[in-house]
């Protein structure tokens, strides 16, 4: 289950330019205009190419004209389905020497509109073979007003061939050729409501790379000598452009970087990765006030350089900073701490000013020149003028700021959403409890029903963990706050030493998918991780959710407790809330399920205890009550004779999944060794590197691979069996008819099911639907023992011949939803429920956010909690030396776990059954009981439907939770529960 780190290494690749000096050595600022409707033949191409019978296009002098005196009106008819406009013909030629796409696009509703954008050469024929922009970052969306849109076209591949490999690996033919382009699309699905959907389009157009985005501007005094330092073509007007050879500049392997984000003076420049370099310029002797733009670089391959920033005899940093420091907050997690906020500008202060800097300092030159010694640093620009014109110098520098902002902010939208209202008695600020399964934003509102919650009601089992949260909105400005609980007192004390507190954080949501695309940055905020720390600042108008995950000691007395949780902000006066919990009297059975998160743990610097670190990780995964996790780490290192290969095998993953709980009983089956990772490398040894890589299936043309595969697998299994935990071997992930390296399609993965069943084991395979490629793909259950679907009514199919061949079910990839791991997932009868990923960073950096790139595109180091490098998942990495297990969670967590012990309560409830089901004095229970779950399973629909799941061609797919109203009872049906298993103890 690693194609999604590899689809979005590929979109990566296609937001971030290479920083080499040869890609800058020209200025590239060419535009050619497409379609811009002052010729009405531009309207009759799309209508030619099109030919759609629900869209109207009209030449008209509206409001959404950009480019002349016309545009293009797009009526859209309400229920026509998806709308889809082709351009063809000479305007499609040679668009080889352009990197972006782009058109403007204006349209009066406030709901967003979903455009994709597809590109079709001559070897494009279908969807694996054209490439479509309409997925996560790729896709554009619009919002009210005027929009531009763009694409980067420069790094377009095969939709087939987007997963699994970088820019640099992928063949020629597995590229689009752009200079041989036949068709292009840009596709959009009309609003579903409020009548015909109608847009207007204008200045369709090719653009290179330093025709995209706007400038700094300013007037500089005569005194002023001024340096932009980085690509000629980016110069800013006025300033002398220094290039890595330019005049002044020493020092080995200077480098021209950056992409113009956050602006042309400021994202551009020079550094250098082997060491300290220095710029110089004649100036005469005396005092200068200096502007300068120096900001870090913080990657992983100069780590070990001090950072240095000197201007003549001012020192401006000089700090060298250790791996746990770079691995830490002053390194790639400097941005951990930035609480969200909708003060002015907080965006530009909080994460671009930071990166970013300008800073103003008073040098004194002597010997004629001008000096600035840089190490670890970006130098940007740099302005000089004599200390005595001080007033000037201000005022420049002021300017330069002002534009810097408004540059940065013109390229953003930014919904609108109503604060909180004060209603009459409440205070600065009002504590209340949301609904549990209310999503909380910075600008949620408390319900009514939500303030007439006066106290947390909590119930729990003994030895069970059980969460819950309150929320504060804030009316007035209440400076810093905390929030406390105390001991729950009762039978006896639960101390509040033993609850973890944590305040949900968030953050700009998106990353750009192509340079200047802000827009999807600023659609809202998401939640960015849950913080254990809880004293933080409080503005007006924004809503704070803190959490509170407790776990009931296993000797807890049963009985009633209470406590109180008591808010403290600066200001504002005190508030608090009571707390109920009570304790049941009696403890949860242990489930046989496979509960787990598709996981792979990341490299950890050296000097770090690795295995510490990952079992710190696999403690939180037993907490959250998972009871599996992937473990099949092995390797083929030689082919020896026939049938035969030489292995190793780390023992690691196992030994801590066994030593956290894992495993303990019948049904807490591993997920084990991939098989197609084993015959891969198998086919690399056997010669095949990158053959099989670009050609998946061409393994199967060598006669000895059954025989080495199976050797492989028998040596994993008996490596399984010395572990002591029950494993089964993943054969293809998520198989396909046109695949990427990391699948095959229906037939080679029964193949290979075949193969391995022949040894053995237990096989797992986790099919996407009922049909692909129009095939019928529940043959997969007649060569496989378990089966994995999304629980959706796409895989009925498989899930009726699954339970019907009496075989396993498991659900993948359906939400992280309490209903679907617990409720659902019993009512089903599925014996597994796993889900992607534990933390494989999804999303690419914004184009231009200064992380260097490596000749292949990628990134060198990944930067966390920043909207403009978008690392998001559910386990964010944090500071090693200070976070058990070296990560952050997502409050998603708590659902899951709610869900895992929603499923322990109908263990256990069934088993007090079957012990009373000969116990005459328990008869009516007993029959109410039976009665009760017969009613809730008959409650729950089979086949609800799944939040953000689109069809298959859209690549692999992840959904959001099950979308139904009984979702809202599980919390009453587990205290009912909970009700017959305390009556049946007794």
């Amino acid at each position: 289950m690693f194609r999604n780190a590899c689809r979005f290494l590929v979109l990566a690749l296609t937001i971030v330019v290479l920083a080499s000096s040869a890609l800058f050595a020209a200025e590239r600022t060419n535009v050619r205009a497409l379609l811009d409707f002052e010729d009405p033949a531009d309207v009759e191409l799309l209508r030619k190419a099109s030919d759609n019978t629900n869209v109207i296009l009209d030449v008209v002098q509206d409001n959404g004209v950009t480019s002349g005196k016309n545009c293009c009106r797009v009526v859209s008819k309400a229920g026509a389905g998806l709308t889809t406009l082709c351009l063809a013909g000479e305007k499609l030629k040679n668009w080889g020497d352009f990197d972006y796409f782009a058109m403007d696009v204006y349209t009066e509703r406030q709901e967003k509109l979903l455009v994709a954008f597809e590109l079709w050469d001559k070897g494009a024929t279908n969807f694996h073979t054209r490439c479509t922009f309409e997925d996560g970052d790729e896709a554009q969306r619009t919002h009210v007003g005027k929009n531009t849109l763009m694409w980067r076209i420069n790094r377009a591949a095969r939709n087939g061939k987007r997963g699994g490999l970088s820019w640099d690996e992928l063949q020629a033919k597995d590229k689009i050729q752009l200079n041989e382009l036949k068709l292009i699309k840009f596709m959009f699905p009309p609003f579903a409501e409020g009548g015909d959907t109608v847009i207007w389009i204008d200045n369709l157009r090719l653009m290179q790379e330093d025709a995209v985005g706007g400038g700094i501007k300013v007037k500089l005094p005569d005194s002023a000598k001024a340096f932009d330092f980085g690509p000629k073509g980016t110069c800013t007007p006025g300033f002398s452009p220094i290039g890595a050879g330019g005049p002044g500049i020493s020092g080995v392997g200077v480098i021209e970087a950056g992409e113009k984000w956050p602006d042309p003076l400021t994202g551009n420049g020079l550094e250098s990765p082997t060491g300290p370099f220095e710029f110089t310029a004649e100036m005469p002797d005396g005092d200068y006030w200096v502007w300068i733009s120096a900001g870090k670089v913080i990657s992983e391959k100069t780590r070990s350089l001090p950072f240095v920033l000197k201007v003549c005899d001012q020192t401006l940093c000089d700090e060298k900073i250790s791996d746990a420091d770079f691995f830490g907050e002053k390194g790639i997690f400097r941005h951990m701490r930035t609480q969200y906020s909708q003060r002015p500008n907080a965006l530009w202060l909080d994460y671009v000013e930071p990166v970013c800097p300008e800073q103003t300092v008073k040098a004194k030159v002597t010997g004629g020149k001008l000096s600035v010694k840089v190490c670890n640093h970006r130098l940007a620009a740099l302005i000089a003028m004599p200390a005595n014109d001080d007033d000037a110098f201000k005022k420049l520098a002021a300017e330069i700021r002002r534009q810097r902002i408004k540059l940065f902010y013109n390229k953003l939208f930014f919904d609108t959403h109503p604060s909180p209202a004060k209603k009459a008695g409440d205070g600065a600020c009002v504590l209340w409890e949301p609904a549990s399964s209310r999503v909380i934003q910075p600008w949620t509102a408390p319900a009514d029903e939500d303030r007439a919650v006066k106290a947390l009601d909590l119930k729990a089992a003994q030895g069970q963990r059980v969460t819950t949260r309150v929320c504060v909105t804030a009316f007035e400005d209440l400076g810093a706050g905390d929030i406390e609980v105390s001991d729950l007192k009762g039978p006896a004390v639960i101390p509040a030493s033993g609850i973890r507190r944590y305040y949900q954080n968030y953050r700009i949501d998106g990353a750009a998918s192509s340079y200047n695309d802000y827009d999807s940055l600023a659609t809202g905020a998401n939640e960015m991780a849950l913080l254990p720390w809880t004293k933080i600042r409080f503005e007006a108008g924004l809503t704070w959710a803190y959490w509170f995950w407790l776990q009931v000691p296993a000797d807890a007395k049963a009985g009633k407790y209470t406590g109180t949780i008591t808010f403290k902000p600066e200001k504002g006066g005190v508030q608090s809330m009571p707390v109920q919990l009570e304790v049941y009297p009696f403890q949860l059975e242990e489930i046989p399920v496979s509960y787990g998160m598709f996981y792979g743990p990341w490299e950890f610097p050296s000097g770090y205890d690795r295995r510490k670190l990952i079992r710190e990780q696999f403690v939180f995964m037993r907490e959250i009550g998972f009871t599996a996790a992937t473990i099949g780490e092995a390797k083929v290192t030689a082919l020896k004779g026939k049938d035969s290969v030489e292995m190793t095998f780390d023992p690691l993953m196992p030994e801590l999944a066994k030593e956290v709980g894992m495993g303990r009983i019948p049904g807490q089956t591993q997920v084990g060794v991939f098989e197609l990772g084993l015959s891969r490398q198998i086919a690399r040894l056997l010669g095949m590197q990158p053959a099989v890589d670009f050609n998946p299936g061409l393994e199967f043309t060598k006669p000895e691979m059954k025989g080495y595969l199976q050797d492989a697998i028998r040596q994993y299994k008996v490596f399984g069996e010395k572990m002591g935990l029950a494993v089964a071997v993943h054969t293809v992930d998520e198989p396909r008819e046109v695949p990427n390296p990391w699948n095959r399609n229906l037939e080679q993965t029964n193949r290979y099911a075949d193969w391995a069943r022949e040894t053995g084991v237990t096989t797992f395979v986790d099919p996407m639907g009922d049909t692909g490629g129009g095939l019928d793909y529940t043959a997969l259950v007649d060569h496989h023992d378990i089966i994995a679907v999304h629980a959706s009514d796409g895989a009925r199919k498989l899930i009726e011949k699954t339970q019907a061949a009496g075989k396993t079910l498991y659900f993948y990839n359906t939400g992280k939803d309490r209903l679907s791991w617990g409720f659902y997932n019993w009512r089903m009868d599925s014996k597994g429920r796993w889900e992607w990923h534990w933390s494989s960073p999804e999303g690419g950096a914004t184009s231009g956010y200064p992380a260097r790139p490596t000749s292949s595109g990628e990134v060198s180091v990944e930067e966390w909690y920043t909207p403009f490098d978008g690392k998001n998942c559910l386990s964010l990495r944090a500071p090693y030396a200070e976070f058990p297990g070296g990560f952050l969670f997502k409050s998603v967590y708590f659902n899951m776990a709610e869900g895992i012990a929603d499923y322990a309560y109908l263990v256990t409830l069934e088993k007090r059954l079957k012990e009373a089901q000969n116990d005459a004095a328990k008869s009516k229970t007993v029959a109410d009981a039976r009665a009760f779950l017969e009613t809730l399973k008959k409650s729950i629909p089979q086949f609800p439907s799944i939040s953000n799941m689109s069809s298959a061609d859209a690549g692999a797919l992840v959904g959001s939770g099950l979308n139904t109203p009984v979702a809202e009872l599980c919390e009453p049906w587990r205290r009912k529960i909970a009700e017959f298993i305390v009556a049946l103890k007794n």
